[in-house]
C-alpha cells in the first residue's frame, strides 16, 4: 500500500511539474506565426472540435488535451470560443479508448510516448537556444504530464483491486447519484476519463459490476471536462458560464 501511495504522490508531482513547464514555455514562444498556425485548425467551432477529437485520439487522454488547451488560452494563443470547441472535441475523442478496449481488448499506454518526449525535449533545451529551447521545455512538459498520468493509472489500478462496486445498487435515484459521483471522483483521481472508463469496462468484463452500474459510472466519468483550478477566478467564471450554456442547449 505504501508503494501505491508513493506512486500517487510521484504521479501528481510530475503532472503538476509538466503543466507548469508547458504553460510557461507556451507563454514565451507564443508568437504571430504560432497564432496563425493554430488559427487554421481552430478558426471555426467545427475545426476546433475536430482538432480536439484528433489530439485526444493521438494521446488517448482528454485531460492532456484539456491541459494543452488551458496552456494555449493562458498564452493568448486560443480564444475562449475556440477552447470550448477543442474541449467538446476532447470529450468526444476520449471515448476512443473505451471502444478499443471493448472491441480489441487492448489499451494504449500514454507512458510509451512520455519518456521519448522528455528525452527529445531535454536535448532541445540543452543543445538549442531561443524558441527552439523553449519548445523543448514545452515538449518535456507534455512528456511529464503523460508520465505523471501513467503513474497515476498504475497506482490507482492497485487501489481499485480493493474496491467492490457490486454492493451499490441502481434501483434508487440516490444510489445512481452516488455512482455518478464515484465515477466523477475516479476521473479526478486518475486524471484521465479514458483510464476511468477503461477501468469500468475491465470491472464489467470481470463481472465485478453489472451493466447498469457501469452505465451510471460512465456518466460520472465524462462530467469532468476541465481542470478549472489552473485558471484565474475570472477565467473560471467565464469558462463555467460557457460550459453551462452548452450543457443547457444539449439538454433542451
Amino acid at each position: 500500500m505504501f508503494e501505491v501511495f508513493t506512486q500517487l504522490c510521484g504521479g501528481i508531482g510530475l503532472f503538476l511539474l509538466g503543466m507548469t513547464l508547458m504553460t510557461e514555455s507556451l507563454k514565451d514562444i507564443a508568437g504571430e506565426t504560432l497564432r496563425q498556425w493554430l488559427g487554421r485548425f481552430t478558426g471555426s467551432p467545427f475545426k476546433a472540435m475536430t482538432s480536439g477529437i484528433a489530439l485526444t485520439l493521438i494521446v488517448q487522454s482528454s485531460t492532456a488535451t484539456t491541459l494543452a488547451t488551458i496552456g494555449f488560452v493562458s498564452a493568448g494563443v486560443l480564444s475562449f470560443s475556440q477552447a470550448i470547441g477543442v474541449i467538446i472535441g476532447a470529450n468526444i475523442g476520449t471515448t476512443s479508448t473505451g471502444w478499443i478496449v471493448a472491441f480489441l481488448g487492448l489499451k494504449f499506454s500514454i507512458g510509451q510516448v512520455a519518456l521519448p518526449l522528455i528525452a527529445i525535449g531535454a536535448l532541445l533545451k540543452i543543445l538549442a537556444h531561443g524558441r527552439t529551447a523553449l519548445t523543448g521545455l514545452a515538449l518535456a512538459g507534455f512528456g511529464l504530464i503523460f508520465f505523471g498520468i501513467d503513474l497515476l493509472q498504475v497506482a490507482m489500478s492497485g487501489v481499485a483491486e480493493h474496491l467492490d462496486l457490486s454492493i451499490f445498487s441502481t434501483e434508487s435515484f440516490a444510489a445512481k447519484l452516488l455512482l455518478v459521483l464515484f465515477g466523477l471522483v475516479m476521473t479526478v483521481i486518475l486524471q484521465s476519463s479514458s483510464a476511468a472508463i477503461t477501468a469500468t469496462l475491465a470491472a464489467l468484463a470481470s463481472q465485478a459490476i453489472q451493466l447498469d452500474q457501469a452505465l451510471v459510472l460512465v456518466i460520472g466519468q465524462i462530467l469532468e471536462p476541465l481542470q478549472l483550478q489552473y485558471w484565474q477566478p475570472s477565467v473560471q467564471m467565464r469558462m463555467q458560464n460557457e460550459l453551462l450554456l452548452c450543457m443547457s442547449v444539449l439538454m433542451s
